[in-house]
């Protein structure tokens, strides 16, 4: 599977992830029928979006987009940069996740291209993209996300130029979601970002969807090379060469609270011959699992998945889960399938009762009565009965167990209820 020839590096690729709430966020709604057209002040540019002030430019397939045909120049022409916004239903308290690709008018080389990000009236970001070595054909999208929260049930996103000439900063493939609940892992099948080829690698630093990142060495995203234990995408931890790699996510978390960390391992079946592939799992600095997988019998229609189940317990508001990859060759450990849930220790509450069984002609109905004191004829109402055809039933009493005095009887109800 892995020879050097063969890796597909995911470097300035603009991979993206399936989303959002926002609406036309591609920019591909208004479908231009030149290179690229001006949008002023007060145009829809499709999909919501606004044009605030100045002018911006909506360019088709004069550079490639990051995602679609489509993209925006967020400086027009002359020196009238623009500011454009959408305004998003929300609900207030809710925290999202904003996501965008970023970069600049590759015709202006070796300049810089500077933008702010707004949320409601507050600064998200302040941006800059240089455009070295950028061309035409080679855009070096780079993506960007940030968590934002509502205060209303409507919020307004804003992408505003600083940029003053009319080759600006370039924006595409905009999204918004929901941000991970407590405990909640993100992307924990490797599906978000879709390769398209059986295997890609990815290095140091890399994004590979959902807030996985790589920290070290390399890891290879495969889909459908072999059979995944859940979806299509799986996680090769060792990528290339002898660059055995690791991975985390930062996970909201209520310190002092136990959870469930669950994942699917098995390994790479190309190392014929039962090969041992060993990998470490930890949760923030603190190793909780040294794991190893012989891939003896093993192929790419059975790879054996076998779960694994620990529990963890938060330190605080944010904690690290990480998988680290101790095999030096490029056909490595395998995981897949994720999950992080709470813990809550079962609870029984065992209550005794009393049944106090009927027997009687099928179609009769009983009063059935109570004393504790039956000698002070303090009889009280439990519960009336019908007897069923078999001809037998039953009442139940609360407190019934109470005590060791309590007398029953059944009082034959001879009106129709």
């Amino acid at each position: 599977m892995k020879t050097w020839g063969a890796v597909l590096l995911a470097v300035s690729l603009g991979l993206s992830a399936e989303a959002s709430s926002i609406s036309n966020g591609s920019f591909e709604a208004t479908v231009i029928g030149v290179p690229y057209q001006v949008f002023w002040a007060g145009q829809n540019l499709g999909g919501g979006w606004m044009v605030e002030s100045g002018t911006v430019e909506i360019v088709r397939d004069y550079w490639p987009a990051a995602e679609g045909h489509q993209s925006i120049d967020l400086s027009g022409i002359f020196e009238e940069i623009g500011t454009i916004y959408q305004d998003i239903a929300t609900v207030p308290g809710k925290t999202y996740k904003v996501r965008f690709a970023f970069a600049g008018n590759p015709e202006d080389p070796g300049n810089d291209k500077r933008m702010k990000v707004f949320w409601n009236d507050g600064e998200v970001a302040d941006l800059t993209y240089n455009t070295a070595g950028r061309s035409l054909s080679d855009m070096g999208w780079e993506y960007h996300t940030y968590t934002v929260t509502a205060t209303g049930t409507t919020s307004r996103l804003r992408f505003k130029s600083l940029t003053v000439s009319f080759l600006g900063p370039v924006i595409d493939d905009v999204s918004i979601e929901e941000a991970a609940t407590e405990g909640a892992i993100r992307n924990g099948g490797f599906e978000e970002l879709a390769i398209g080829s059986s295997y890609q690698a990815f290095f140091t630093g890399q994004d590979i969807g959902g807030g996985w990142i790589v920290e070290n060495g390399s890891v290879e995203i495969v889909r459908d090379y072999w059979t995944a234990a859940e979806g299509h995408q799986s996680i090769d931890l060792s990528g290339v060469f002898d660059l055995a790699g690791t991975i985390y996510q930062d996970i909201a978390t209520i310190p002092g609270q136990t959870y469930t960390l669950e994942f699917a391992f098995a390994g790479n079946p190309e190392d014929v011959g039962g090969a041992d592939k060993r990998m470490k799992v930890f949760w923030n600095e603190g190793e909780i699992a040294d794991l190893t997988y012989n891939t003896a019998g093993r192929t790419f229609t059975d790879m054996g998945w076998t779960y694994h189940t620990y529990s963890v317990t938060a330190a605080g508001t944010t904690s690290r889960v990480k998988f680290q990859s101790l095999t030096f060759n490029f056909l490595g450990p395998v995981i897949d399938d994720v999950s992080l849930r709470p813990y809550y220790a079962a609870s029984l509450d065992v209550e005794m009762v009393a049944r106090v069984n009927v027997t009687g002609a099928p179609g009769d109905r009983y009063r059935i009565e109570y004393a504790d004191r039956p000698e002070k004829g303090d009889w009280q109402l439990l519960e009336t009965v019908t007897i069923p055809a078999s001809g037998k039933t039953f009442a139940l009493d609360a407190d019934g167990v109470r005590g060791n005095k309590r007398i029953y009887r059944a009082i034959l109800v001879t009106e129709k209820p």
